[in-house]
């Protein structure tokens, strides 16, 4: 996004055509993956289960966005944070807490 890939969003056309999944690269947290709707829970990436295919606009397109994430996780030690897992949500901070 600026250019020096602390910021980098990847579209992932599967729940919708505008789905995108956002790396952030952070100088003292390190690098954190929201997954947005792409990859709802924890347990979709862990075991590759896709998303039922009726809530999916382009079904066979499930799949690339959790290689992704799990992609920069295995290389970079990323967090993911899943936007529909609750435990995930737990486990984080929440305003006005912050990472830096």
């Amino acid at each position: 996004m600026f250019g020096d890939n602390s910021i980098y969003i990847h579209r992932s056309v599967s729940h919708t055509p505008g789905s995108q999944i956002m790396v952030v690269r952070l100088p003292k947290t390190g690098t954190v993956v929201l997954t947005s709707d792409a990859v709802y829970l924890q347990e979709n990436l862990d075991k590759n289960i896709l998303r039922a295919s009726a809530a999916s606009m382009i079904p066979s397109a499930c799949s690339t966005p959790m290689l992704g994430s799990s992609g920069v996780h295995d290389t970079e030690g990323g967090d993911i944070v899943f936007a529909h897992d609750p435990d995930v949500y737990k486990a984080h901070k929440h305003s006005p807490e912050y990472y830096e």
